[in-house]
């Protein structure tokens, strides 16, 4: 089950594609969807040749999401991909991209009671009534890496990270500025998405 939530989030572009594979998908009020065109690393376009070659893939991927969902879905998925457009809740909710719109996650739990999803070939009927909702926390590392990632936080670490080079350079022999300065810069590689970091 994916549940876009709260108000005013959205599942833009790889996000449609985690929607939309989903057994069941939601929306909460004031939500939206789509614009899963394909961009460069930066949001830049890409060359006409590679786009191409992208949207073609996509699109047979996102196709085959929504085969289940009908053909109404199936023709906005594939918008989606190729024209870049976006749906609200509601728009979703009646082309058959989703399968419910609910304000909160108690009252999708109640919607879901007695709903069928295709499980590995078989029909299997949700029971979700009196099922409790267990909520994770991120542990301090995930809770320090998402702090960063906030773009003005990621320059301020890259900028502290030069002047500590810089100040290590002009005047040598101390050492931690020049440490100091080289980790800001690391942090604010990975913060920006140039560094992959698996830390598990």
């Amino acid at each position: 089950m994916v549940y876009v939530y709260p108000q005013r989030a959205q599942a833009a572009s790889a996000g449609t594609f985690v929607v939309l594979a989903a057994h069941v998908a939601a929306m909460a009020p004031q939500t939206s969807i789509g614009a899963a065109s394909p961009v460069a690393g930066q949001g830049e376009e890409l060359p006409a040749t590679e786009q191409a070659k992208a949207i073609n893939i996509l699109v047979s991927l996102i196709k085959g999401l929504t085969e289940r969902r009908g053909e109404a879905a199936a023709e906005w998925a594939e918008k989606a991909v190729r024209e870049a457009v976006a749906a609200t809740d509601q728009e979703a909710l009646e082309l058959g991209v989703v399968d419910f719109v609910v304000p909160s996650l108690d009252t999708l739990l109640q919607e879901l009671d007695g709903f069928e999803v295709e499980l590995l070939g078989q029909t299997v009927t949700l029971e979700t009534t009196g099922a409790g909702v267990k909520r994770i926390p991120m542990n301090p590392i995930e809770s320090f890496l998402h702090t960063i990632t906030d773009p003005n936080i990621a320059f301020i670490l890259m900028t502290l990270g030069i002047n500590g080079l810089i100040f290590e350079l002009s005047s040598p022999g101390g050492y931690l500025a020049g440490v100091v300065g080289a980790i800001c810069i690391l942090l604010s590689l990975y913060a920006l998405g140039v560094l992959n970091v698996n830390y598990t």
